[in-house]
C-alpha cells in the first residue's frame, strides 16, 4: 500500500511494530512437528519422545526437544533453540574482545529469562542469573563445523526447558503445538535478535564488563591485589540480596589519599580508586562502620558485575580466597587470603603470652595464623588482608569509620612502638612455611552420571551424604554449584595429583566450554566455578579417597 509505515502494536504487552508484530503472531510450528503432536494428543505421557531429537525449521530459527521428562512431575524436558548469526544481526563488536563476548551470552541469557517470566504459565523456563557476569552454559556462540554453514558461518544457541503438558498423565498435544508456535518465536524475538535489543543499554554491559577485566588483569603488574573505585556502593539492599543499598541511603566509597591510584580501561578511560597493595593488610575499624562490607565486594570482586551493580568498580585477583582452609587453598595456587577475625576460631588467629606460658608451643599442634602471616608473603608471595577488631598484632592498617576508609599505617606504628604488647618473642619467632602437599585422588567413589541434588550451598551424590559447600564463600550462584557437581563427577576417577587435575580441567572448559563436563547434553544451568572452589568441593567429599602426598609446592 502506497504511503504505508508500520504503526505501533501493544503485543503481549510490549511495544512492538507491525512488521515485528507479524513475526510474533505468525504460527511458526512446523507441519511434521504439528502433525505430530497433534497425533499423540491424548496419549500416555512418554509418547512424546516422538518429537525428541529432531531439529525443527520455525523459520528464522530452529528448535529440538534434546531431552523429555519421564512423566508430568519430572524435571521439566531439556529444549534449545539455534538463530543463525545472520539473522541474529548482533554487530561484530558485541564479540570482540572474548570478554564482550561473555558478556554477550550473559545479557541474552538475562534477557532470554526475562521474556519467559514475562510470558507467564511456567511450561519455559531459563536459567536466572545473579548479579555477576559468568561462564554462562544457558546461551553460547556456537561456530563450530557443524554450524559453519549456517548463514553468518555459526548460530547463537539458547538452552531452556519446557514442561510439556498433560492432563494427568495424558498428552496435551494443541498445549504443546501453542507453546513451539506462538510463546517460542515470541520469547525468541524478543530476547535473542539485535532488531529487538536497547544497542545502547547493550553496549554498555558489554563496555561495563570489558573494562572489569581490564583493571582486574593490571592488578599484579602494580603491585596490587585488589581495586575499589571512587564512587562505589558496597552495601547490599539487604542481608537477604545482593543487590545495592539505594544510592541515596549508601555512602559512596572514596579512597584515602595516599592509597588513590587511576587504572587505565579501555572504554571509561580510566578508573580512580583505592589500590589495596600486595603483601599483609589490616582493616580496622568499630563495629558496624563497614569493615565487612568491604571485605565481603572483595571477595565477589574475583567476578565481573552487571551495570548498576555499585561494585563495577570492585576488582581482585582471580586466584584471591576467603579461605576455609589455608592449605586446601595454597594447593589450589591461591595468590591472595581474606579472613575476618569474627568469623575465625580465636585460637587460629593468636595465642597470646598468657596461655602460651599455659600451654606450651610443644604441646600445641596449630600454628597461630600471625606466625605464618608474614612467611606466606615473604616465601611465597601470598597476601592477605584480614578485618580484625580484637588484635593489634598486624599491621599495615586501613581504618573505616561512618563507611569511609583511611590510612591508619603509620597511627598504627607509633601505638606500636609506644605500647607493649604484641605477638610474644615465641610467637614472633615466625618458623616459615612448610611445603604444601600435593594431594592425589585415589580411589573414586563418583560415577559419571551418578543422579545428583544441588542446593544453593550443597551438593548430594547418589545416596552420599550431602556435601557442604556452606563455608566456600566465593560460590556465588546456584549454577555454579551445579557445575561443581559435574566437575566432580568427572574427575572422581582421576588417578592423579588434584591440582593437575584441575589444571587439566580448567583447559578444557577454557577450549571446549561447560558443554566437557557432560559431553552431548546441553545442559543449560551451568555457570563456570572457578578451580579454586571446585578444589575445595572435592577436600569435603567423604566417599573420595585421597592417597598420600607427592612432593609439595614452595
Amino acid at each position: 500500500m502506497k504511503g504505508y509505515q508500520p504503526r505501533d502494536l501493544a503485543v503481549h504487552g510490549v511495544r512492538v511494530n507491525a512488521v515485528q508484530a507479524a513475526f510474533w503472531c505468525t504460527p511458526f510450528v512446523p507441519r511434521p512437528l504439528r502433525a505430530t503432536l497433534l497425533r499423540i494428543d491424548g496419549r500416555p505421557y512418554p509418547a512424546y519422545n516422538d518429537i525428541k531429537d529432531v531439529e525443527y525449521d520455525l523459520g528464522r530459527f530452529s528448535a529440538v526437544v534434546q531431552h523429555v521428562q519421564s512423566d508430568p512431575f519430572a524435571p521439566p524436558s531439556r529444549c534449545y533453540v539455534r538463530v543463525p548469526l545472520a539473522h541474529a544481526a548482533f554487530p561484530p563488536e558485541c564479540f570482540s574482545p572474548p570478554a564482550r563476548e561473555t558478556a554477550l551470552r550473559d545479557w541474552l541469557t538475562r534477557r532470554f529469562h526475562a521474556a519467559a517470566k514475562r510470558a507467564g504459565g511456567g511450561e519455559l523456563l531459563v536459567d536466572l542469573p545473579g548479579q555477576h557476569v559468568l561462564d554462562r552454559s544457558s546461551v553460547i556462540v556456537d561456530r563450530s563445523a557443524a554450524a559453519a554453514g549456517l548463514p553468518g558461518g555459526g548460530a547463537i544457541e539458547a538452552r531452556f526447558t519446557v514442561a510439556l503438558p498433560a492432563r494427568g498423565r495424558s498428552i496435551c498435544g494443541e498445549w504443546a503445538a501453542q507453546i513451539f508456535s506462538e510463546t517460542l518465536p515470541r520469547l525468541v524475538h524478543e530476547a535473542l535478535l539485535h532488531e529487538s535489543t536497547d544497542h545502547s543499554a547493550l553496549m554498555a554491559h558489554l563496555c561495563s564488563v570489558e573494562d572489569q577485566q581490564a583493571a582486574r588483569s593490571q592488578l599484579a603488574g602494580r603491585g596490587l591485589v585488589a581495586f575499589v573505585a571512587d564512587g562505589s556502593v558496597l552495601p547490599r539492599a539487604t542481608g537477604a540480596s545482593d543487590r545495592p543499598m539505594d544510592a541515596a541511603s549508601a555512602v559512596p566509597f572514596s579512597s584515602p589519599p595516599s592509597l588513590r591510584v587511576t587504572l587505565p580501561v579501555p572504554n571509561a578511560g580510566s578508573l580512580t580508586g583505592m589500590g589495596l597493595p600486595r603483601g599483609v593488610t589490616l582493616i580496622v575499624g568499630g563495629g558496624f562502620h563497614g569493615k565487612s562490607t568491604l571485605l565481603e565486594a572483595l571477595q565477589v570482586g574475583v567476578y565481573d558485575k552487571v551495570s548498576g551493580d555499585g561494585r563495577e568498580g570492585v576488582v581482585t585477583d582471580r586466584m584471591a580466597v576467603k579461605a576455609a582452609s589455608i592449605i586446601e587453598a595454597l594447593e589450589g595456587g591461591a595468590s591472595a587470603l581474606l579472613l575476618d577475625e569474627d568469623t575465625s576460631a580465636t585460637n587460629f588467629m593468636i595465642r597470646d603470652a598468657r596461655m602460651q606460658a599455659l600451654v606450651s608451643a610443644d604441646r600445641e599442634p596449630i600454628r597461630p595464623f600471625i606466625t605464618r602471616v608474614r612467611s606466606l608473603w615473604s616465601e611465597r608471595g601470598v597476601s592477605t588482608v584480614l578485618v580484625v577488631g580484637g588484635s593489634g598484632d598486624y599491621f599495615d592498617v586501613l581504618m573505616l569509620h561512618e563507611y569511609s576508609p583511611s590510612d591508619a599505617t603509620a597511627a598504627a606504628k607509633d601505638v606500636a612502638a609506644r605500647i607493649a604488647g604484641g605477638a610474644p618473642p615465641e610467637s614472633k619467632a615466625d618458623r616459615g612455611m612448610p611445603p604444601t602437599p600435593r594431594r592425589v585422588l585415589s580411589a573414586p567413589g563418583l560415577t559419571a552420571g551418578m543422579k545428583t541434588h544441588t542446593g544453593r550451598a550443597s551438593i548430594r551424590f547418589g545416596d552420599e551424604p550431602e556435601l557442604d559447600l556452606g563455608g566456600v564463600e566465593q560460590i556465588v550462584e546456584h549454577s555454579q554449584v551445579r557445575a561443581i557437581a559435574e566437575a566432580c563427577l568427572r574427575l572422581g576417577g582421576a588417578a592423579r595429583p588434584i591440582d593437575d587435575a584441575l589444571a587439566e580441567l580448567e583447559a578444557s572448559i577454557r577450549e571446549g566450554g561447560l558443554d566437557v563436563l557432560r559431553p552431548g547434553w546441553r545442559l543449560g544451568n551451568l555457570a563456570a566455578p572457578r578451580m579454586l572452589e571446585v578444589g575445595a568441593a572435592l577436600s569435603r567429599l567423604r566417599g573420595l579417597e585421597v592417597e598420600g602426598c607427592v612432593g609439595g609446592r614452595g
